[in-house]
């Protein structure tokens, strides 16, 4: 052979290639809401091309359920949309991709439905609440789709944080906007704007602050209400026409009035007028086609407000001018302010001056109108129109509105209802939040760790997230001087809400006082309910070094005792504030506030003052006996002066009052004596010209089903040459009572084995004839004994003189002089601190620790030291970075971190109160410490020779 020769090529079989094509493409689609639609297209490309679906640019999530994907050999794909809604509205593309190629398609999807525009089937309207209370903002809009709701505050987006402002809305289309507790902010005008794909609405209303919610309402101001109400009248141009009502002119009103809800201010052209009768007139001259409209006359006073209105309609020169019988309209008893308990009846009474057929009667709650299921509307032959509200909850709450109408013109009165919870069964765990233990004011140097601490009571219902327990705390780290401020803790569940407020101070070293302490609450002031006429307490446990300044308040308005009004301040830091004889216009939200050096403190109560309620057995129909809100007051007139003897009475049903002179009823035909009882429970005695034979006591008597109540008051008539002789001088303190303050067992300047203090409260008074002196303690006589003297001097001095006082002791104390010609009083109150005591249970131990460890000290002290100071040898030593001065329960322990050489020395803590001193102390030694031995070369392998 010659050889071997070779010779390659390459052989290749090549597919038809092809880029992706769509024969046929997406088209637009429409279908009805709820239907399902089917997206198809077909594809064709080699290799086959892989499919995607887009909604608007996304990729569209295939869920299976809602949207789904199909296709088959033949390139056929379909996006299937189950339930179409109009979130699925939008362009959907089809992109096919394979090495050669990318084709796209893309249609327009609809969903069609009926689609009705936002619209508001009941308005927000004007809304009047007192600030730190809650208001309601309430309306309701229909739409197809749902609109989208959005608030507004002049203007502005309302921003709903859910803590302060609430938003909701129910299945009615109903929208609320709740703000929990109103400041002077949230007055103003509120937008409630309504948005679907259909358009967009809105209804504008007014929350207000109430005229004149400030101000308690004086007994003798009546509510107003019209009597003759606006008439309608038709006016040619160029006409006088006058607009007239008649207002009750007792309750001496201020009047606006308005045309077409705008208010109108007088000119030359509408002349104003208001005239002692009572009678209102708005007079418009040379009438044009601009004054017709809708006129509303408006009277308000601090009990409240009614309103009337009518039309003035326009007529030609060849119609006739007819008059309507709205003059026959008027309220002759206006709506009262009701008080029921939850789940009772509650019923709302006015009457109308007629009882004609034809007239209109509309009742509305908080500006919307009351349906017939929501209440028993009645309307009796006499005039008498009834709303009756059964099982009331605190959400029939509101103003009450009754509108009479006759043809365009009408008129309204107003009433308030108010509903108070009723005893119930309490279900363990149920319950608004309640702090346990109140954040307590905190003061750290900058730099330093600040920690807020408050407890939350724990139920096996209501689980806390943030600790086991119920403790919330707030740590501050490397604390800044722009950290302090006041701190609140806020906890809220489907009952309702509870707070807790500190101030947290960041100060130097040099800014921070020595030896003492910030006040704290061991025990917050309680919210507390009474019954009118009992006594109410209001009580709270402070502590604090140097002992705090304790000061109330309502509101803003500081709290000063008078007669009723008393404040207690006890040894073990109690304080108290009493409200003798109740009423209802205590209730109210009070706050104690403790001051000292090192920072403040304070805590909330509401006190509630409720009508005594009794049940009675058949129907547990709950009834109110007779009390008196306002009593009678002891009179002297001269003779032939008029007399008013007045008192205001509750209760349900309103009770039936009869009046009494020196035991003997007044008979009703006595004209001597004119007699009034008023649907708001002021009942009058007048007297136009007293005599002498007038004088005497006098009672009024309220009885209904329930009880009995009575209240007298003496009447003194006197001639003119009756006056007091000018010898006989009322008694007159020249030296006043002054608060003495003093210790249980303290020690006087001389030793003796039984320890002795004498308190003495000294006074001068003067008067002709000389007075009779009396002494009381918290009201009770004080009856002379081995324990207590009083001594009366010459020159006027009296004095009471308590021996070896005790805690039981103090009080409220008051000195009362009285003479022919009158008596006063002065009052001071003792303070008797007890006797503390101080017990070492266990005292410092001597230490040895290494350079580097921790240093720990500490002893257990039986009883309340008010100052703890430590020392290393004559130098005290204080907190700082390195150093950490506790105390838990009865513990005071002093801790240093990384003990050093420096530290070593006699320690020594010393505690005391006022009147006590215990101390401990200690020796410790900082040692270098041993040091571990250690090799500086250790051994090393070797190998040597056999034998070597």
């Amino acid at each position: 052979l010659a050889g071997t020769a070779e010779s390659e090529a390459k052989f290749a079989v090549e597919c038809a290639t092809e880029m992706p094509k769509f024969l046929e493409g997406l088209q637009e689609l429409s279908v009805q809401e709820a239907e399902t639609a089917q997206l198809s297209v077909t594809v064709v490309g080699k290799p086959e091309p892989e499919v995607a679906w887009f909604k608007d640019g996304v990729p569209v999530n295939i869920d299976n359920e809602h949207v789904l994907s199909r296709k088959d050999e033949k390139g056929h794909y379909t996006l299937i949309l189950k339930d179409a809604g109009f979130e699925d509205i939008g362009t959907y593309s089809c992109k096919a991709s394979n090495q050669f190629g990318t084709a796209e398609t893309q249609a327009k999807f609809a969903v069609l439905s009926e689609l009705v525009p936002p619209s508001f089937t009941e308005k927000i309207g004007e809304l009047e609440v007192p600030e730190h209370e809650k208001a309601e903002l309430s309306c309701i809009v229909v739409g197809k789709p749902e609109p989208q709701v959005k608030w507004m505050k002049d203007g502005v987006e309302v921003h709903i944080d859910n803590t302060q402002i609430f938003q909701k809305s129910d299945e009615t289309g109903r929208q609320t906007l709740i703000i929990n507790e109103v400041n002077k902010t949230d007055f103003g005008t509120y937008t409630c704007v309504a948005t679907n794909q259909a358009g967009t609405a809105e209804t504008v209303g007014q929350l207000n602050f109430p005229k004149y919610s400030s101000e308690k309402v004086p007994e003798e101001v009546t509510k107003p209400f019209f009597i003759e109400p606006l008439e309608t009248h038709s006016v040619q141009e160029g006409e006088t026409v006058v607009l007239e009502c008649r207002v009750n002119e007792e309750s001496k009103p201020e009047i606006q009035w308005y045309l077409d809800d705008k208010p109108i201010q007088p000119s030359e052209h509408l002349l104003v007028e208001k005239l002692e009768s009572g009678t209102l007139k708005l007079t418009i001259q040379n009438a044009s086609k601009e004054d017709v409209g809708t006129y509303r006359c408006e009277a308000i006073n601090m009990s409240g407000k009614a309103a009337t209105a009518a039309k003035l309609n326009f007529a030609t020169g060849a119609e006739e001018v007819v008059e309507d019988e709205s003059a026959l309209l008027g309220f002759i008893e206006p709506l009262t302010d009701v008080a029921a308990q939850e789940g009772t009846t509650a019923e709302l009474l006015c009457a109308i001056s007629t009882a004609r057929g034809d007239i209109q009667i509309h009742w509305y709650k908080d500006g919307a109108e009351l349906l017939p299921q929501q209440a028993i509307m009645e309307r009796l032959e006499d005039g008498t129109i009834k709303l009756k509200i059964d099982k009331v909850t605190a959400e029939d709450v509101g103003t009450y509105r009754c509108s009479a109408s006759i043809g365009d013109a009408f008129a309204w009165t107003e009433g308030k209802l108010t509903v108070s919870g009723k005893a119930k069964e309490i279900i363990e765990g149920e319950g608004p939040p309640e702090f346990i233990e109140l954040l307590k004011s905190c003061t750290v140097t900058e730099t330093a760790e600040a920690v807020l601490r408050c407890k939350l009571e724990q139920t096996d219902r209501m689980k806390m997230e943030f600790c086991d327990d119920g403790t919330i705390v707030l740590t501050v780290k490397d604390a800044r001087k722009e950290d302090s401020g006041e701190y609140r803790c806020d906890a809220s569940n489907d009952h309702g809400a509870a707070w807790t407020t500190a101030p947290l101070k960041v100060a130097t070293e040099e800014e921070l006082p020595a030896g003492g302490e910030a006040p704290d609450f061991t025990e917050p002031v309680r919210p507390v309910t009474v019954t009118v006429g009992e006594t109410a307490v209001l009580e709270g446990k402070v502590v604090g070094e140097p002992k705090p300044e304790i000061r109330w308040y309502c509101g803003e308005n500081m709290v000063k005792e008078n007669a009723r009004i008393t404040m207690e301040s006890l040894p073990d830091g109690t304080q108290k504030l009493i409200f003798k004889n109740a009423t209802i216009e205590d209730t109210d939200e009070y706050r104690c506030v403790a001051s000292n050096e090192f920072g403040d403190v304070w805590s909330d109560a509401t006190l509630k003052v409720q009508v005594p309620v009794t049940v009675e057995e058949e129907g547990a129909i709950e009834l109110a006996a007779p009390t008196f809100l306002k009593t009678l007051q002891d009179t002297s007139v001269n003779e032939s002066e008029q007399v008013v003897l007045e008192c205001k009475i509750v209760g349900e049903p309103m009770p039936e009052v009869k009046w009494f002179k020196d035991k003997q009823e007044i008979k009703a035909d006595d004209a001597h004596f004119k007699k009034e009882t008023l649907p708001d429970g002021i009942a009058r005695l007048t007297i136009d010209s007293a005599t002498k034979a007038d004088a005497g006591e006098f009672r009024c008597e309220a009885q209904n089903s329930s009880g009995t109540a009575r209240a007298e008051a003496q009447l003194n008539v006197l001639y003119a040459f009756e006056a007091p002789v000018e010898s006989e001088i009322s008694p007159e303190f020249v030296q006043e009572l002054q608060p003495v303050q003093a210790t249980e067992g303290q020690q006087i300047a001389f030793e003796c084995s039984d320890l002795l203090i004498l308190i003495f409260l000294i006074f001068r008074v003067a008067g002709v004839p000389v007075p009779k002196v009396k002494w009381f303690r918290d009201g009770e006589e004080v009856v002379p004994s081995e324990h207590v003297r009083v001594e009366s001097f010459p020159d006027g001095t009296n004095r009471l003189t308590v021996d070896s006082v005790s805690v039981e002791d103090q009080g409220n104390y008051r000195c009362e002089a009285t003479n022919n010609a009158g008596s006063m009083s002065s009052k001071a109150p003792l303070t008797v601190n007890a006797l503390e005591v101080l017990k070492l249970k266990k005292g410092l131990e001597d230490k040895t620790v290494q350079v580097g460890t921790k240093l720990s000290l500490y002893v257990e002290v039986e009883g309340q030291p008010k100052v703890v100071k430590w020392f290393r040898g004559k130098d005290e030593i204080k907190s700082n970075r390195r150093i950490k001065i506790e105390q838990v329960a009865q513990e005071y322990s002093l801790e240093v971190e990384k003990a050093e050489k420096s530290d070593e020395g006699p320690y020594r803590v010393v505690l005391s109160t006022e009147t006590e001193t215990v101390e401990s102390s200690c020796t410790v030694t900082v040692t270098e410490g041993q040091v571990t031995p250690t090799f500086k070369k250790g051994l090393q392998d070797q190998s040597v020779p056999k034998g070597s």
